[in-house]
């Protein structure tokens, strides 16, 4: 029996109006990742830091959920032969699930953004806010302990104070715990000026160790003279690969992704 009209067209999708939902959605998520890219690549990983720390699987798995999953089920959901009831409660569903992705992904880059940069001996060495225990933080000189939401602390290290803080401090290093990552040992910056003009390096003499990072290092400095250059490693927990390019007066003046450590 041929079925009624009217009745065909209630059972028939609408698939304008499932795509007019996706297309809505989809700008929704582009605003809140255009938001969260601010807060990322401007405030919590300014260059070169997230290139350094490598933070790219967060953002793409964020962007998955928020830019790729979340418009594919509303894109599922949106069914105009829903009641009003059923598509809201859909939606929420759909909102909640991204919601919670959403901010697990931001909790994530909070906990591995950088929070100090600090020089440690023959390298910079940037810290996370993971790698921070809280009671060694209490420690900190002062203004160095609490963990800044926004910029980061620049600092230096001491050494062991007494013998039992330098067997203490060998354990510790051998766990993979350099004094960089221990507040308690760290000094303000301007306190390490002498080490660090004692442990950099001529620029010249990376180049002519390692002639193939000439192109990287000469793109990344402009038209600067490089025998009046000197460079340090500039390294994290997972990363060993990048330098810190200094002039005389330990000025930072650019960072290149090259190994500073082989010659």
């Amino acid at each position: 029996m041929k079925m009624p009209d009217t009745l065909h067209s209630k059972q028939t999708r609408n698939w304008r109006f499932s795509f007019k939902a996706l297309f809505f959605h989809f700008v929704i998520s582009m605003v809140l990742m255009a938001l969260l890219s601010v807060l990322v690549f401007a405030v919590w990983y300014p260059a070169p830091y997230f290139d350094l720390m490598g933070s790219w699987h967060l953002i793409l798995m964020i962007a998955g959920v928020d830019l790729v999953c979340g418009p594919i089920l509303t894109l599922i959901a949106a069914n105009s032969n829903k009641s009003r009831q059923e598509l809201i409660r859909d939606f929420a569903i759909i909102a909640v699930i991204q919601l919670c992705a959403l901010a697990y992904g931001i909790y994530a880059l909070a906990q591995s953004r950088p929070v100090a940069d600090v020089f440690d001996k023959d390298r910079f060495y940037v810290v996370t806010a993971l790698q921070i225990e809280p009671d060694r933080l209490k420690k900190a000189p002062e203004g160095m302990n609490h963990l800044p939401l926004f910029g980061m602390i620049k600092a230096g290290t001491r050494g062991a104070q007494n013998n039992k803080e330098f067997l203490d401090g060998i354990d510790l290093s051998l766990a993979g715990i350099p004094p960089a990552v221990r507040p308690d040992w760290w000094t303000p910056e301007n306190d390490a000026a002498d080490k660090i003009a004692k442990a950099k390096l001529p620029l010249s003499k990376l180049l002519a160790a390692k002639p193939d990072t000439r192109p990287v290092i000469e793109n990344t400095l402009k038209q600067k003279n490089i025998d009046e250059l000197y460079y340090l490693p500039f390294t994290a927990e997972k990363n060993l690969d990048w330098i810190v390019i200094l002039d005389k007066n330990n000025q930072r003046l650019a960072y290149a992704p090259v190994d500073g450590f082989s010659e």
